[in-house]
């Protein structure tokens, strides 16, 4: 029953994933289009920006595990990352939003493989379990989307943005409680 406890605890840091991947490419591309008056063609660099900093991130992340562990990388890296959502909520312009924005694909690129390679960790012969029980954590996916596209509608782009910070929130519970 322990082991389902832990798989189920780095399947919730995984599924909690969804909110730093597609979804804040999404926002901050509003938020560059919208609040910052950036062109549509503009505001597309915001998946460019993340696209380019997941690339480093996630190549950096073997050996980053390799020199500290997976604990520490996911610590360290949840910290990092409630800093960087933090940077894009501030009010700057367009190269600062990209730039914070590519500072948290970095940072952010560790926790999904780690979260998730973890839960296969635990019950290394039972991938079948561990597939079902990701199934609990598909509401995430589905209403992640809905709640922020609430609280955007109703408090803006940059509130949404920083209720992104719940990712790493949940990452670096997840880890510290491993």
């Amino acid at each position: 029953m322990e082991r389902r406890c832990r798989v189920g605890r780095a399947l919730g840091g995984a599924a909690s994933c969804t909110l730093l991947d597609e979804l804040v490419v999404a926002l901050a591309a509003l938020r560059l289009h919208r609040d910052q008056s950036a062109t549509e063609a503009l505001a597309a660099t915001a998946a460019v920006a993340f696209a380019a900093g997941s690339v480093l991130g996630t190549s950096l992340t073997d050996q980053a595990v390799a020199r500290l562990g997976r604990r520490a990388v996911l610590l360290g890296s949840a910290v990092a990352c409630v800093i960087a959502v933090a940077a894009m909520t501030a009010p700057h312009g367009v190269l600062s939003s990209c730039l914070a924005l590519f500072v948290v694909a970095v940072v952010c690129a560790p926790h999904h493989a780690l979260s998730l390679s973890r839960a296969y960790d635990e019950l290394p012969d039972s991938p079948g379990a561990v597939q079902a029980l990701a199934q609990v954590f598909v509401v995430v996916d589905v209403l992640g989307p809905l709640a922020l596209g609430v609280v955007a509608d109703r408090f803006g782009l940059g509130a949404a943005i920083g209720c992104l910070t719940a990712q790493p929130v949940v990452i670096f519970a997840c880890a510290a409680l491993d």
